[in-house]
């Protein structure tokens, strides 16, 4: 048995194939129809349809739903946690190579290398400078 329905706002048809027991439901997807969202829920003639030949469908769709979003959420907060992470150790390993070049440059300025000391030294400084300034605004530098 096979039964054509127009979709109302949509220029697009379902077709619906009954197999003694469960519906089976076919539709015509066009590239522009494609949303983007993840997880989405199904139309409501096709949650009517499942509703009608099986009890609870719609609440096991929402459900699958649901926990399908907290599992997302929790990805994005791991993510996020571990970007941080990231972000700090970053800062971390920049501080204690800033200190060691300064240190260098030092220890290079007291044994008489004041030239060697300087160009080390304001490199140094320069260079966080610059790193500081790129992430602080890194959009209006790089294009």
């Amino acid at each position: 048995m096979m039964k054509l329905y127009y979709l109302q706002g949509k220029r697009r048809y379902m077709t619906k194939r009954i197999n003694k027991k469960h519906p089976k439901i076919d539709k015509q997807i066009y590239p522009s129809d494609i949303n983007r969202l993840y997880y989405q829920l199904p139309d409501s003639e096709i949650l009517t349809i499942y509703e009608r030949y099986t009890k609870g469908a719609t609440d096991r769709f929402l459900i699958l739903i649901e926990q399908q979003q907290k599992h997302r959420h929790e990805m994005e907060k791991i993510a996020l946690e571990q970007t941080i992470k990231q972000g700090i150790r970053g800062q971390n390993c920049g501080l204690l190579l800033t200190f060691t070049s300064l240190f260098i440059a030092l220890i290079l300025g007291l044994n008489g290398h004041n030239w060697l000391a300087s160009i080390i030294g304001s490199g140094t400084v320069t260079t966080i400078l610059i790193i500081y300034v790129l992430n602080r605004n890194p959009q209006s530098y790089i294009k």
